[in-house]
C-alpha cells in the first residue's frame, strides 16, 4: 500500500494484508460490471464509491448522556466524506486523525472510514465510481453474487452463439 495507515508489527502487517486483499476484491467486482454491460442493474444509484454511509457515524458517536452527539456525527461524517472525495492517492491526509477516530469512537468507525478510502482508490484506478450492488438485498454485492451473473451471462451468449460450422 502507498498510505502508511497500520502500524507495525504482526498485527500491521496482517491489517494491510487484509486491506489490500478486499482492494483487489473490489477492484475485480468493478472491472467485472465494466467489462459487462448486461451488470449494470449491479450498481445503485444512491452507492457512490468513497461516499460513506452517515448511520455508522450516528452509531460510533451515541451517548445517551450527551445530547450533542448527532451534530458530533454530522461534523465528523462530513470531515471524512470530504477526505475521502479530495484524496487525489486513495489515502488519508493525515493518518494521526484517522488514528484518533480509533481511539475515540472504536475499530467499527475507523474500519467504516479505511473503506472509504479503499474505494476511492479502487475509483480512481480503474474510473468508475459506482459501488457493485444488490439491489434485491439492498446492500453491495459480494464479488461472488458478481461472478456467479457472470457465469449465467456468459452461458446466454453462448447459446446464443451462431457457430461457423453449422
Amino acid at each position: 500500500m502507498e498510505g502508511k495507515i497500520f502500524n507495525g508489527g504482526a498485527v500491521g502487517i496482517l491489517e494491510e494484508l487484509i486491506e489490500s486483499a478486499e482492494e483487489e476484491v473490489l477492484l475485480a467486482s468493478c472491472r467485472l460490471i465494466k467489462l459487462y454491460p448486461e451488470l449494470e442493474h449491479c450498481v445503485g444509484v444512491q452507492t457512490i464509491m468513497g461516499c460513506l454511509p452517515f448511520e455508522k457515524f450516528v452509531e460510533a458517536c451515541k451517548d445517551p448522556q450527551d445530547e450533542t452527539n448527532e451534530m458530533r456525527a454530522k461534523t465528523l461524517h462530513k470531515f471524512w466524506n470530504r477526505q475521502t472525495a479530495s484524496s487525489s492517492t486513495g489515502f488519508p491526509h493525515d493518518v494521526q486523525q484517522l488514528l484518533i477516530v480509533k481511539s475515540n469512537y472504536g475499530d467499527h468507525l475507523y474500519e467504516t472510514i479505511l473503506k472509504g478510502f479503499r474505494e476511492a482508490r479502487v475509483a480512481l484506478k480503474i474510473g468508475y465510481y459506482v459501488k457493485p450492488w444488490n439491489s434485491e438485498a439492498s446492500r453491495e454485492a459480494s464479488l461472488q453474487e458478481i461472478v456467479d451473473k457472470v457465469r449465467t451471462i456468459a452461458h446466454r451468449r453462448k447459446r446464443n452463439v451462431i457457430r461457423r460450422d453449422d
